[in-house]
């Protein structure tokens, strides 16, 4: 017998087992096939294409599983189109579309349990039909006598189904059937399409659960993004659009200003950066070097302080003009009523 006569044979049946063997053993084509082109650009084509020819064979399977279970030979089609469903989703989706395996797995378990109809008829690997006819004919021959007393071999006919008793492939007729399949099952067909269209769709859509990597321009870009903001135990605005905050006993200066890279502006520690950052200059001659100055997102400028100079940063605030830093020029007016008002700061405010 051969196994690519049955494959193809358009009448005949095949058992439960048969139908999960060619599927399962469709499967490990596939499965064989990505990882043949993994990382190359046939990657998700090859096995589109290789289900795209699995799906005639599965048809075929199918409907010699439903004549021997005696139902509609129509429902092949379904596990036909599960298969194209899946090449489409191979092309469309990519790596997610191995959940749409599901459709073909689903219709070959149910074509697997139903019950087979009839009397069991000889069978080879869970095939029964007219591609073993040429193989047995030799052993079902009978002996009829003739009128001259001689006899002859007559081979016995198999009626495997009411179309057709010979073992050949008449594509012709193959042809004609489909027609007549398509004419009469157009709407389930049609509805059975929508939902697997709309199922390919949902997978595509699905939201992925690989996180999209960051990239930063720059070092200090990310120093400063993934960084989080100090904690203020104290903050105070005031009226020239700047802030005193107070984080541990670090006095902090922060206003907004113009557009600049995020991170470090100015470091004591190793004299580098912008330079108009290097002190604090007030009206009156005193001047406050920060430790450091940074800039955060939306472009906010963050001076930081030494607590040795805390108390005399906040009783000049409240007492001078105006003072300078980082090129930006501050005015006090008004200032010491708001650091009066707030508790924390309200005792630097007198000496």
């Amino acid at each position: 017998m051969s196994l690519a006569r049955t494959l193809i044979c358009t009448h005949g049946h095949d058992s439960g087992v048969r139908v999960v063997a060619i599927q399962a053993a469709i499967v490990v084509a596939l499965l064989l096939l990505s990882g043949l082109f993994y990382n190359t650009p046939m990657q998700f084509s090859a096995p589109a294409l290789l289900a795209v020819v699995a799906a005639p064979l599965s048809w075929l399977s199918g409907q010699r599983r439903l004549r021997q279970a005696g139902r509609p030979l129509g429902l092949a089609w379904l596990l036909a189109l599960a298969w194209l469903l899946f090449a489409l989703a191979q092309v469309a989706v990519g790596g997610g579309a191995l959940l749409a395996l599901i459709l073909p797995v689903a219709m070959t378990t149910v074509l697997a349990l139903l019950p087979s109809k009839g009397a069991a008829q000889a069978s080879q690997w869970g095939y029964s039909g007219p591609a073993l006819q040429g193989q047995a004919q030799l052993a079902g021959m009978r002996v009829e006598p003739s009128l001259n007393g001689e006899s002859r071999a007559v081979p016995e006919q198999h009626h495997w189904d009411e179309h057709s008793t010979s073992p050949a492939t008449d594509w012709a007729a193959v042809a004609t059937t489909l027609q007549t399949r398509l004419r009469q099952q157009w709407k389930p067909l049609l509805a059975a399409a929508a939902v697997g269209i709309v199922g390919v769709t949902a997978i595509a859509f699905w939201p992925s659960a690989e996180p999209t990597p960051a990239v930063a321009e720059h070092p200090s870009d990310a120093a400063a993004t993934t960084a989080t903001a100090p904690a203020f135990k104290a903050q105070v605005t005031l009226p020239d659009s700047f802030q005193l905050a107070l984080a541990d006993d670090t006095l902090l200066i922060s206003w907004p200003g113009d557009p600049a890279q995020q991170g470090e502006l100015w470091s004591l520690l190793s004299a580098r950066g912008d330079r108009s950052c290097a002190a604090a200059d007030f009206n009156n001659g005193d001047s406050f070097r920060p430790v450091k100055v940074e800039v955060w997102p939306n472009d906010i400028y963050y001076a930081y302080f030494s607590p040795l100079d805390a108390a005399d940063i906040v009783f000049d605030v409240a007492m001078r003009g105006s003072f300078t830093l980082c090129g930006y020029n501050f005015s006090l007016r008004g200032s010491m009523k708001p650091l009066q008002a707030h508790p924390a700061f309200a005792l630097y405010t007198r000496k």
